[in-house]
């Protein structure tokens, strides 16, 4: 785990094998293999796994499952999240997807 600049894993939050960049704040929630690009949070017991979002300025929220299409072993799929992508209110996101364009 890298975390820059003002990055902060709060209670109860889980973060592993993830780049989390300036001033991103996990509370609550899980990152897994992933890059979070600046101003992100993960928040509200959700999760997040091999996503790529180097441009980061979202908001991933209550109930999302970000990366819940994967082998349970190791992530295999990933996603490229575009800037300023809010995630939240029981949102399942299914992999492969690229909302960079």
């Amino acid at each position: 785990v890298l975390l820059m600049e003002h990055a902060h894993v709060g209670p109860k939050s889980i973060v592993q094998d993830s780049i989390l960049g300036p001033d991103v704040h996990v509370s609550a929630g899980e990152v897994h293999a992933s890059v979070i690009g600046p101003n992100t949070n993960a928040h509200h017991q959700s999760l997040v796994i091999s996503v790529l979002w180097p441009l980061g300025r979202g908001n991933v929220g209550y109930g999302a499952n970000v990366g819940s299409n994967h082998t349970g072993r190791l992530p295999d799929q990933e996603t490229i999240a575009a800037e300023g992508t809010f995630w939240g209110l029981s949102t399942v996101i299914k992999f492969p997807v690229n909302m960079s364009a």
